[in-house]
This record gives C-alpha cells, sequence and structure tokens, in this order.
C-alpha cells in the first residue's frame, strides 16, 4: 500500500499501486511505502514504472494526395511545383462590375420583338434563332455577364435583320413567278 502527495500537498492513501494513476497520481507525484527510506517520484519506483512508463505515440493517420485537409488547414497540393503557405481556401463569387467608369450598366436591348416579328412575318429559321439569341440576353446580364449580354443582343439583331432581307427576297421571288403565272393565262 502507497501513500503520495496529492495536488493539495497533503498527504493521502494508502491505496494500492493499481489504483494511483486513477487517483491522480502521475510519474512526478512522490509516493512512499512502508521500507522505503525517503518520498520518490512514482515513475522511479521499480514496482510503478510499468504504470508510468511513458507511453509510445501512435502515429496518427495522414491521408495522402487528398486536396481536402479538415480543421481549417491550407490547401497544399501534393506533387506541384507551387505551394501555398497560410493560404486558406476562399471560393471564388463573381459579382456583377459595371464596365464603364460612369456608372452601372443599361441592360442591352435584348430585340425580343424585332425576333419574334421577323419569325412570323418573314424566315421562320433564322427568326427562331433570333429568338433563342434574344432570350439569352437577360440570363448573361443577370449572371454580371454584360459582355456576353451584349453579345447575345447584337446576335438577335443581326439573325433578326437577316430573316426580315431573306424573307422580302423570298417574297419578291414569289410575286414574280406568281405574277408572271397569271399573265401567261391571260
Amino acid at each position: 500500500m502507497y501513500y503520495y502527495i496529492n495536488s493539495a500537498g497533503q498527504q493521502a492513501g494508502p491505496i494500492a499501486a493499481d489504483q494511483l494513476a486513477a487517483n491522480g497520481v502521475t510519474g512526478e507525484t512522490l509516493v512512499w511505502k512502508a521500507g522505503m527510506s525517503q518520498w520518490t517520484k512514482a515513475a522511479q519506483v521499480a514496482e510503478l514504472q510499468s504504470f508510468f512508463a511513458p507511453q509510445p505515440q501512435q502515429p496518427s493517420y495522414q491521408p495522402q494526395n487528398q486536396a481536402y485537409r479538415p480543421q481549417n488547414q491550407a490547401y497544399q497540393p501534393q506533387n506541384q511545383g507551387y505551394q501555398p503557405q497560410n493560404q486558406a481556401y476562399q471560393p471564388q463569387t463573381q459579382s456583377y462590375q459595371p464596365q464603364n467608369m460612369g456608372g452601372v450598366q443599361k441592360k442591352p436591348d435584348n430585340n425580343m420583338v424585332l425576333a419574334v416579328v421577323s419569325t412570323i412575318c418573314c424566315c421562320l429559321p433564322l427568326g427562331a434563332y433570333s429568338i433563342y439569341c434574344a432570350a439569352q440576353v437577360d440570363g448573361a446580364f443577370r449572371g454580371g455577364k454584360y459582355d456576353d449580354a451584349v453579345e447575345w443582343s447584337e446576335k438577335a439583331k443581326k439573325w433578326a435583320i437577316w430573316s426580315i432581307v431573306l424573307g422580302l427576297i423570298g417574297n419578291i421571288i414569289y410575286m414574280f413567278t406568281y405574277g408572271a403565272g397569271v399573265l401567261s393565262q391571260l
């Protein structure tokens, strides 16, 4: 049975050797039992060394070559030349930035009316593509892609005009051929 000096600096015990650790005794705690000449650190008593011997550290599992590192660790890609130091991953968000220095950009005209009229009155295939382009303008503008919105707007206008031109040419050809057919019957 051992006596020990507790954390308050007072003598405690007696307790069995296998109960020392459960009562807060560490390898640095002074212990004594009958037959010992003086108080000694528990880790230095031969009979107690198995209870207070330093435990070997178990290596923790560290996965290799994985991009995700939990616990707010910085992303460090494996086997690459560039290794960022102390930089946590920050997702990039795209926000609308006006393209001119004068202030907020005005949404470009989607030319939808022109596209629909050219489809109904003139040339269906080219007019349908013009409607498709006109429909893309608003989505690109709301997504902060002003240059793309302008490009879709210009395409919608261009294909609507081509639809009108080809429709007029087709109508003129039709009138001449129909008119020639009517005149030949007279």
